[in-house]
């Protein structure tokens, strides 16, 4: 038994290692003062379907930006709700949809159908959950974008903000998400970027019709990753950063189901992106948390005080790590994170059920449509 335990210890410092590894960095947007002359007319794209309870915020967020040179296109893609109206009530240019075929999402049509309408020299997409954190975000986006040439994709992960005890199974999703875009290693700079970061995505409008924008990407489920592809095609380069003290959203604050729903719709699809040595640690991280309750519980199978205090060492790193490495996607609760097997088990789950869905059902459910994978 003493053997068994020792390799399962093994198992947890290669995962203690490979998690360090795997989220060496969070590159942040660094907040500056505008030194540059003017910059250009934005052009704001919002899809929005069913947002009525959620877009409000970050119209109200915009409003509130020392840069105002922008137009605000809101696209709807087929609600039944408010959002139309909430949208123009704070001024924007209210867009219907394009006909949906039946493959892809509907957002990629939503956007596409927004940039043909834009006149501004560079073009903003932004989901209808996040908002501004302060009221020089924006500018402060814009500013970083012109620091990198104001070309290609600029592309911001939003903090995850969280108001619900459920919410915070989300958490491990957030971790990966950042993770599998394969640059916040400390080898970034060999790796290519796997996506852009769809909540938040800024390029300019010329790349972005010379590349076929999300006409190209109409298809996609992960809209994002598809656009990203497409400028990487044109050899337009590719930025991702998190978007803690700039841009925040709440993921499905309607409950277990929307949660479900919404990270089984394209997790398993998004992974086939991720490079095989990041894919690795996040492999290792994953089965070394695993074996840690197991070398947890074999401890106490069997009492020796000196295993009991060395598996219990090992589970609190695993709990001390996990909540530093979340905590830079969301403010998720610190209590959660002694639990954090629980929070293991549901991504596990959440990822088996994707690749269900994405393999061999061939269909995922989001917003009552049924789309084709």
């Amino acid at each position: 038994m003493f053997i068994i335990w020792t390799i399962i210890c093994l198992v947890g410092m290669f995962g203690l290692i490979s998690g360090a590894l795997m989220f060496w960095s969070s590159p942040l947007i660094p907040i500056k003062n505008n030194t540059h002359n003017p910059l250009p007319l934005l052009s704001i794209i919002i899809p929005a379907r069913n947002e009525e309870g959620r877009i409000e915020a970050l119209l109200q967020s915009l409003k509130q930006q020392s840069f105002q040179r922008f137009e605000l296109f809101v696209v709807d893609d087929g609600s039944t709700d408010r959002t139309d109206s909430v949208a123009k009530r704070y001024g924007a240019t209210v867009l219907q949809n394009e006909k949906v075929v039946h493959m892809g999402s509907g957002k990629s049509h939503a956007c596409w159908t927004g940039a043909k309408q834009a006149k501004g020299k560079w073009l903003l997409f932004l989901d209808a959950d996040t908002q501004f954190v302060h009221e020089t975000s924006l500018e402060t986006l814009l500013l970083s974008y012109l620091d990198h040439g104001a070309e290609g994709v600029f592309s911001v992960q939003p903090y995850h903000k969280i108001k619900q005890v459920y919410e915070n199974f989300s958490a491990v999703f957030n971790m990966i998400v950042m993770i599998g875009m394969n640059i916040f290693t400390p080898w970034r700079e060999k790796f290519p970027a796997a996506g852009a970061f769809g909540p938040c995505i800024l390029c300019d409008r010329e790349n972005y019709f010379h590349a076929g924008g999300h006409e190209k990407a109409k298809t996609a489920i992960m809209d994002d990753f598809a656009l990203a592809k497409v400028f990487r095609e044109n050899q337009f380069p590719i930025f991702c950063y998190g978007g803690k003290g700039i841009i925040s959203f709440r993921m499905y604050p309607e409950g277990w189901k929307q949660l479900i729903e919404g990270w089984a719709k394209n997790f398993a699809t998004a992974s086939k992106s991720t490079h095989g040595i990041v894919m690795l640690f996040i492999n290792l991280w994953i089965c070394g948390g695993f074996a840690l309750i197991g070398g947890l519980i074999i401890s106490f199978l069997e009492p020796n005080l000196v295993v009991i205090v060395i598996s219990l060492f090992f589970y609190l790193l695993y709990t001390g790590q996990t909540a530093f490495l979340a905590r830079k996607t969301g403010n998720f609760y610190i209590w959660v994170f002694p639990l954090f097997p629980f929070l293991l088990l549901f991504f596990t789950g959440v990822f088996v059920y994707s690749l269900y869905l994405t393999k061999i059902v061939r269909t995922v459910t989001w917003k009552g449509r049924n789309i084709k994978v």
